[in-house]
């Protein structure tokens, strides 16, 4: 291994090839998207999120997050951004939170997110997911 390759590997280079990934997913399953979108909270503090899926006929504005690196950290970040959000946005909006598991999955991170009305969901099961974003 090269010195080079270790960089090319470092933590926001691996972090923008999940996100290569999650955009070719919608890309290949015809889910339109805006990348990298922020919004003012009710904090004052401004928010991003990965991707924002237009509302549409029958299904509502979905911001969505991704983590690469799941943690306990990362994920109360994200609820903390949606919280911040989500009462200025439409009042149906949703939010989504895509938690790579390559690496290991820890359960209560996705019961975290959905007990603060986030739809959580490992990147191995995003083909269950697939219609709720693309409509």
């Amino acid at each position: 291994m090269k010195f080079s390759d270790m960089f090319f590997l470092a933590n926001p280079r691996i972090r923008g090839l999940f996100m290569d990934d999650v955009k070719t997913f919608f890309n290949d399953s015809d889910i339109r998207f805006t990348p990298s979108l922020m919004f003012a909270g009710k904090s004052g503090l401004p928010q991003r999120f990965d991707f924002v899926i237009p509302a549409s006929r029958i299904r509502p504005e979905r911001m969505v997050t991704t983590i690469n690196q799941p943690s306990q950290q990362s994920v109360q970040s994200a609820l903390f951004s949606w919280d911040d959000v989500k009462s200025i946005r439409k009042e149906d909006s949703e939010g989504y939170l895509i938690l790579n598991d390559k690496a290991r999955r820890n359960a209560s991170l996705i019961e975290a997110a959905q007990s603060r009305g986030m739809k959580a969901f490992w990147w191995s099961e995003r083909d269950q997911y697939r219609d709720q974003l693309a409509s």
